[in-house]
């Protein structure tokens, strides 16, 4: 939980960080058009293009970002979503064919006495068989 924390606070710094990014290119283009009305310079033009063609790119990061960070927070959702509906649940005193396909994904074994369960949500529990 903390690691997903720790990546959207990272993510939230590279889209602030981007966000002002942005902010610069629209001043610095709004201070350019000022200074060539009436007489265009080529080193205003280039500088121009390049602000013009970067603010795109940026807009880009910042949404795959977004992107990157609602993700984090859905897998966090989940994660807690489980973890309620496991406190929250009366122990089962028998097998129930309705109950265990609606909470368990898959079951996978991961050794010759091993196996590791897989719960709707994407929680995993491994545990050993015993015979």
């Amino acid at each position: 939980m903390e690691k997903c924390r720790a990546e959207i606070e990272s993510t939230d710094a590279q889209m602030t960080e981007i966000s002002d990014e942005i902010e610069k290119i629209c001043t610095r283009r709004d201070d350019i058009l000022e200074i060539i009305t009436g007489t265009a310079s080529e080193q205003f033009k280039a500088e121009l293009k390049e602000l013009n063609g970067r603010e795109p790119e940026l807009k880009g990061e910042l949404e795959q970002l977004q992107i990157k960070k609602e993700s984090v927070q859905l897998g966090i959702k989940k994660a807690v979503t489980a973890r309620e509906l496991f406190m929250n649940m009366m122990p089962l005193r028998e097998f129930d064919d309705n109950v265990i396909p609606k909470l368990v994904e898959r079951i996978d074994v991961v050794e010759k006495k091993a196996i590791r369960v897989v719960f709707r949500g994407g929680v995993e529990v491994e545990g050993t068989v015993e015979k």
